[in-house]
């Protein structure tokens, strides 16, 4: 079975985090059916939503793949708000058929405990060019065991109890569990059965999918991961004779590791594929993996015992020796080859310039603007991708919780990207502040008075 392309297109945020109300636009129809990619890249001051968003969709990734709610998702919401929601906007194309889906979230505080309080589906036909239509809404916590629209509710039923039964039990499960009801293991097998409207189960089938095989979202704490030098985590994808291999394969840097065999067999070509454009960027250098043997895994199962190494010539090291920016490369090139081949990756990273050389991020950046086939949506704090990209693939934050995210006005094709950001940031020009006043003189008197408090 061929699998549709699935693009996200829009995010908007309510109540989330920081932000009151956000919408970002990061991808174009135009450009899937095109077969080019997009890449939407968010800037501004600390503090002022770019995680936010990252967020949002890390966590979507979670219900989509039918996992429960993090630990103290209750930060997730706006403080002193009762709710927060989320929805997010997909295109998926397939041979047949192209739709706009649009699905939302609500996060709330339930008996000691946040849950996925409710949950939207509305889609939109465009070969038909129909209007938007409602698929599926349901509060998980109403005390009945319906959803609507009434008479997708009823066509579902169709006068089976047993029916009846399964969604009943399905929605109890996903909010005692702080899951998606839609997305649940209990809940897709219901909204992507042969039973099921047909637009409804080709949604729920294709973004299910996507979530699980072409979505890849890198968050701070895999950051975090990764300048600790504790573990390497590769993000790998690749096509075998009898599948697609997709995942994370976590890869000590302290001492050797012990994987699967069938981590093993994946984690070796996708080292070939990261090292012919690791020695583009990085002269000189390779990846190899030390094999030190077979060796079987707690549960009777064959395993290898490896180490990374990194290969300059005739000088061999262990990964762990290179600074936090080149393993932070090698965790991501093999997402970025399948950003820059596929047109269904989507690759959502926080913090992308963290310990990367400028120069060499912008070339990057520079190169996927211009060639790569998938989407890329990424924060970053370095202004040099500024000068690289398209100005209609910057966003960026703003001081004001209820418009968080913006683009800039007033910028034509000759102007310098980054420096309209800059003296905007200096001067003001937007129809929104983008970032706190900071005044120099005062960030010296406080150094002073810091000094004086500690008596030094």
């Amino acid at each position: 079975m061929k699998h549709a392309v699935v693009r996200i297109t829009n995010l908007n945020l309510k109540n989330f985090k920081n932000v009151e109300w956000g919408d970002i636009s990061f991808g174009k129809l135009e450009n899937l059916e095109q077969r080019k990619g997009d890449i939407c890249g968010l800037y501004g001051q600390n503090g002022s939503g770019k995680t936010a968003a990252i967020d949002a969709l890390s966590l979507l990734q979670k219900l989509l793949l039918g996992n429960g709610l993090p630990d103290r998702a209750e930060e997730y919401i706006y403080k002193g708000k009762e709710s927060a929601q989320v929805e997010v906007e997909f295109v998926v194309c397939g041979e047949n058929f192209k739709y706009i889906f649009w699905y939302e979230y609500t996060l709330r505080f339930i008996d000691n405990k946040c849950r996925v309080y409710e949950e939207k589906l509305s889609y939109k036909d465009i070969k038909n060019n129909s209007h938007k239509k409602n698929a599926f809404y349901c509060s998980l916590f109403d005390g009945n065991d319906k959803y609507g629209p009434d008479n997708a509710y009823r066509k579902f039923i169709d006068n089976s109890n047993q029916r009846v039964v399964e969604f009943a039990v399905a929605k109890k499960m996903a909010a005692n569990n702080g899951t998606s009801l839609l997305f649940s293991e209990d809940g897709y097998k219901i909204f992507s059965g042969n039973y099921m409207d047909e637009t409804v189960s080709i949604g729920v089938k294709e973004i299910k999918y996507f979530a699980r095989m072409k979505m890849f979202v890198i968050t701070n704490k895999d950051n975090g991961i990764i300048n600790m030098q504790f573990l390497i985590p590769i993000n790998i994808t690749r096509k075998n004779v009898h599948k697609i291999d997709k995942g994370i394969i976590p890869v000590s840097l302290q001492e050797t590791s012990v994987i699967p065999l069938k981590m093993y067999e994946a984690l070796v070509p996708s080292l070939k594929a990261i090292n012919k454009v690791l020695e583009a960027i990085v002269p000189n250098m390779r990846v190899e993996v030390e094999d030190y043997g077979k060796q079987l895994l707690n549960d009777g199962m064959e395993g290898h015992k490896i180490e990374l190494v990194s290969s300059r010539g005739t000088v061999r090291v262990p990964l762990r020796c290179e600074s936090a920016g080149v393993i932070k490369i090698v965790s991501l090139l093999n997402a970025m080859v399948a950003l820059y081949t596929d047109e269904a990756i989507c690759l959502i990273v926080d913090e992308l310039d963290s310990g990367i050389f400028e120069y060499l991020l912008g070339n990057l950046l520079q190169v996927l603007y211009k060639n790569c086939k998938g989407q890329l949506f990424f924060t970053s704090h370095n202004l040099r991708i500024l000068e690289t990209i398209g100005k209609e693939s910057i966003k960026f934050t703003t001081v004001n919780p209820k418009r968080r995210y913006v683009s800039l006005v007033n910028v034509k094709e000759t102007n310098n990207v980054r420096d309209t950001y800059l003296r905007s940031l200096s001067i003001g020009g937007q129809k929104e502040k983008l970032c706190e006043d900071i005044d120099i003189y005062s960030i010296n008197r406080a150094f002073r008075m810091a000094g004086k408090d500690l008596s030094i």
